[in-house]
């Protein structure tokens, strides 16, 4: 009797695991450059998390990485609690990190691409569900940048970061 009681224990632990769930949409809504040293920069990204699930999601953290025209940014890690509510939203402020040398590749492309894309890619932690994670996976496109009013023939690097010098001088091809 007392293994029958111990397996119906372990089956009702593992219950709450077991529950299909749908992943949350995750959306960059704001980039902030914090403070930088030579090699390493900060960054605050604002994230928005929308639950499609009937019940409220309550995480533990998330981690993610936030790639932009297919070269890594930044990688952020927070094992602050969030509630998404059931059918609903939340949002999230991330401090990341990026170093020098992600940096500059990402001024390198700037140049050259007509379009912005952006890649966040991770894992949200539950915070039950014995260590249950959901992957979380969103990218978005920018294009037609000149339609926005900036000239074609003008590089990115002078649009998104007028302050800073490209790195090399666009490739213009006749």
């Amino acid at each position: 009797m007392p293994r029958c009681l111990l397996a119906l224990l372990a089956l009702l632990a593992l219950a709450p695991g077991c529950t299909t769930m749908e992943r949350p949409e995750v959306h960059v809504t704001n980039i902030t450059p914090l403070e930088s040293t030579l090699f390493e920069q900060r960054m605050q990204v604002d994230l928005r998390l929308q639950n499609p699930n009937p019940t409220d999601l309550a995480l533990r953290g998330l981690d993610f990485t936030l790639d932009v025209n297919h070269r890594r940014l930044a990688r952020g890690l927070s094992n602050e609690p969030i509630v998404v509510p059931a059918l609903g939203e939340a949002e999230a402020t991330i401090i990341t990190s990026t170093t020098l040398f992600d940096l500059v590749r990402q001024a390198s492309g700037l140049g050259v691409e007509s379009e912005l894309t952006y890649q966040l890619s991770g894992r949200v932690h539950l915070d039950s569900g014995f260590g249950r994670t959901l992957r979380i996976e969103q990218s978005e496109t920018l294009t037609a940048l000149p339609r926005l009013g900036y000239p074609a023939d003008r590089p990115l690097t002078d649009v998104i970061l007028p302050e800073m010098e490209p790195l090399a001088p666009p490739i213009v091809e006749p």
